[in-house]
């Protein structure tokens, strides 16, 4: 197994984006008029893939990695499954809770959900070896673990604001037993 490490380095600047093995860079700005051009994108998801294929590892990262770097995250992620770019970029908060592409950016995926994905998947699978990895289950898994993170923050900010401010105590362990004492 190779252990080399790719890097995809999200660039603010218009520079020419140059395909090396590692690291290459893709151009794009933060600005949600000036965002994240489709036509990178299938740079981008080739460079990823192809360093996941070669048993290396690929860091994707931009300057504080929560929106360009996501975003091109979340396009790989809908490329190499079937996925949304909702789920997509959910299960990537499930790991950085932080991230959050901007608007722009997030017109960008929903650009590429209608128009591109089907397109780039079909090219993805038709120029590389098949993909071994099982990234639609993981995906999924992370979808779940997002939901149950957002579940129990749901349920942890609901029992904080009761408590506080009505004074109220937390239900005990088995509600019927209560029940019976009214």
């Amino acid at each position: 197994m190779d252990s080399t490490l790719g890097i995809l380095e999200m660039q603010k600047t218009e520079k020419v984006c140059r395909r090396m093995a590692s690291p290459t860079s893709c151009p794009c700005t933060t600005m949600p008029d000036l965002s994240l051009r489709l036509q990178h994108f299938k740079e981008c998801i080739t460079f990823i893939h192809d360093c996941r294929l070669n048993g290396g590892s690929c860091l994707v990262h931009c300057l504080a990695g929560v929106s360009r770097s996501t975003t091109m995250v979340v396009a790989y992620l809908m490329t190499v499954t079937h996925y949304s770019w909702e789920d997509c970029l959910s299960a990537v908060k499930a790991v950085r809770s932080f991230v959050g592409p901007n608007y722009g950016f997030l017109e960008q995926l929903q650009e590429y959900q209608t128009g591109q994905v089907s397109e780039y998947r079909a090219w993805l699978q038709s120029n590389f070896s098949p993909n071994p990895f099982k990234d639609e289950e993981q995906v999924g898994t992370l979808l779940s673990q997002y939901k149950e993170q957002q579940e129990s923050q749901r349920r942890g900010v609901d029992h904080r604001w009761i408590n506080q401010r009505m004074g109220v105590a937390a239900l005990p362990p088995d509600s019927d037993e209560s029940e019976g004492n009214s």
